[in-house]
């Protein structure tokens, strides 16, 4: 693993801009089905979710109907050893922006390992119950904070645009990098999807409900999703 400086960049947001060759981290994981997938084999930046740190998110845009864990890739500045338990909080929000309604959280206790040198990176799962009903297509954002981190925690990210559906989302201004993240669906992803559907002979509409594999044809053929006004 080879680290660089840290350079300040949009003002009141620091990004560590790091060469991470990480190895041992696969770019999947498995839960259930993988639906979004921005996790890397290496990052090239990190963003600050420390206690007190500037709100960060990213935007996506699942194709499935449902959220039922979410992954993340993160590091600390701590030299050597095993940093101390750190309380991290997982939120999916409604929309495309910080101030979107909260959907549903997890907060779970992690704990950074020794395996890396300076900085160290792992990998961690958040898993909802119940699950988050999501709409194929519809813009939501992943939020990450600490409450209680002693050391300089950050969310992995890279630079390039290596997820086009979404982007990271820093106290209301775009960031230069995806981060680092994958979203899971469960046993929800055949569940029925609201759609306003125009009758080609007619031009009528008329609210259906189709399964979530024939969303995507439906959109494709002038239907939106929700029903029709």
């Amino acid at each position: 693993m080879r680290a660089q400086i840290v350079i300040p960049v949009l003002a009141s947001i620091s990004i560590l801009v790091l060469s991470l060759v990480i190895a041992d981290m696969p770019n999947t994981y498995a839960h259930d089905t993988i639906d979004q997938n921005a996790l890397q084999a290496s990052y090239d930046g990190a963003i600050d979710i420390t206690k007190g740190a500037p709100d960060t998110g990213q935007t996506f845009k699942p194709q499935s109907t449902n959220i039922v864990a979410v992954d993340i890739d993160v590091s600390d500045s701590k030299a050597s050893g095993t940093s101390s338990p750190v309380d991290v909080t997982v939120r999916i929000l409604d929309g495309g922006t910080l101030a979107s309604r909260e959907l549903g959280s997890v907060t779970k206790s992690v704990t950074l390992g020794g395996t890396f040198a300076a900085p160290q990176t792992e990998h961690f799962d958040f898993h909802f119950a119940p699950e988050i009903k999501v709409i194929p297509g519809n813009t939501y954002t992943i939020t990450v904070e600490t409450a209680n981190s002693p050391e300089d925690l950050k969310w992995l990210c890279r630079g390039g645009n290596p997820y086009p559906d979404g982007e990271n989302i820093s106290s209301g201004v775009v960031a230069t990098c995806d981060q680092g993240f994958a979203t899971y669906s469960g046993v929800g992803l055949q569940d029925n999807v609201i759609i306003c559907h125009v009758l080609q002979k007619t031009g009528e509409e008329i609210t259906i409900t189709v399964g979530a594999a024939a969303v995507a044809s439906h959109l494709a053929h002038g239907d939106t999703l929700g029903a029709c006004e």
